[in-house]
């Protein structure tokens, strides 16, 4: 009962681990063909974190099979001004199949979150640390729902993109 319990609310990444049991305790229980992924983390532009994405990406890919891999990140997370936006947007696309600014809708969420799209439903998580930092602790994911512990410009903002594609 407790394991049920931990794989369906709680998945663990063990420092050292690769993804793969990380995305089978995301994704248990999950019913449908899965569509979409998206990774919501405002640092994921820099240049270790674009590495560290580029392997996690392909970790999605071969666990969930052919999937759409998109990530809501800031071109200019520190608000420097030093950073050039479509260099950003090019290099992410190489990574990723569709790349949005939080600078556009002007989110700014704490946490970081993986969002997993199925044919018949979505999985919210939320991180309080990102995946893409050094491996040197264990990371965790709560599974949560929107307004319920997902910050509501980050669901509002995810909802509207599957909207678009629809229409």
């Amino acid at each position: 009962l407790e394991n049920s319990k931990r794989d369906e609310y709680t998945a663990i990444l063990n420092p050292g681990d690769d993804h793969d049991e990380f995305i089978r305790q995301l994704t248990y229980k999950m019913k449908g063909e899965f569509k979409t992924v998206w990774y919501v983390d405002r640092y994921a532009v820099q240049t270790r974190a674009r590495k560290k994405l580029a392997i996690l990406v392909e970790s999605f890919r071969q666990s969930l099979g052919d999937i759409n891999f998109n990530l809501l990140t800031s071109f200019d997370p520190y608000r420097e001004g030093d950073r050039e936006r479509n260099d950003i947007h090019k290099k992410m696309n190489k990574i990723c199949d569709s790349v949005h600014f939080m600078e556009d809708p002007d989110i700014e969420p704490h946490n970081r979150y993986v969002i997993i799209q199925t044919d018949k439903g979505t999985r919210w998580w939320s991180l309080p640390d990102s995946l893409l930092a050094a491996m040197a602790r264990q990371k965790s994911a709560w599974n949560l729902e929107p307004g319920r512990g997902i910050e509501c410009s980050v669901s509002t903002f995810i909802e509207s993109t599957r909207k678009t594609k629809k229409e």
